[in-house]
């Protein structure tokens, strides 16, 4: 990427936008991904890259909050 930037700070939006590659904040509000929200993970899945999410952030590995749609393998 050349130029890549999210316009939310707060956690949650923030990584909705870079998941999802749009615009979340303030249409996505804080918690899970909406389940029809197309994530860039399940996108590149779908062509056969393996994905991984690497992560600290427990909401994005909360079960039901479906930061890891499309991750082979989440740590």
């Amino acid at each position: 990427f050349d130029q890549a930037y999210t316009c939310s700070f707060p956690t949650i939006p923030c990584r909705a936008e870079i998941f999802t590659g749009t615009l979340a904040f303030p249409r996505l509000e804080w918690g899970p991904l909406p389940p029809d929200e197309p994530t860039l993970s399940e996108a590149f899945a779908s062509q056969r890259y393996t994905c991984t999410l690497v992560s600290d952030n427990l909401q994005l590995c909360k079960a039901g909050y479906g930061y890891g749609r499309g991750f082979h393998s989440v740590i």
